[in-house]
């Protein structure tokens, strides 16, 4: 876990506009979290993108056009962008910056930090 941790704080260094960089089980805990002013959601946000990424997931498989790579939810003050880090999207990343944030580059950092956290998580 702390290895997660490292990642997460890592991560959110990189994207200093984030507000709130998680990695979040499949019971909706956040296994790792890094917040900032904006972010004082988390566990509820972590709680409700659980339920998000279960129905994105059941979509993904009925309509057999690969897996899922990311999804990203945007509102009116915020994106929240999560990326599944197993096959079925119940343990996953998920990243909240504020409107006007560079996507492109919270995909990136995404992307580059993938395969690291799914290697940190916790073996059952």
């Amino acid at each position: 876990m702390q290895t997660l941790q490292k990642y997460v704080e890592e991560i959110a260094e990189w994207l200093r506009e984030s507000f709130s960089v998680s990695v979040v089980g499949e019971d909706g805990l956040m296994l790792a979290y890094k917040t900032r002013v904006g972010g004082e959601n988390v566990e509820f946000t972590s709680a409700v993108l659980t339920e998000v990424m279960r129905n994105i997931a059941r979509i993904v498989k009925e309509m057999q056009k690969g897996k899922l790579v990311d999804n990203l939810i945007s509102m009116v003050e915020a994106h929240f962008l999560t990326k599944p880090l197993d096959e079925e999207g119940s343990v996953f990343l998920a990243i909240g910056v504020p409107r006007g944030a560079n996507l492109g580059a919270v995909r990136y950092v995404s992307k580059v930090y993938i395969n690291k956290l799914k290697d940190a998580l916790p073996k059952v």
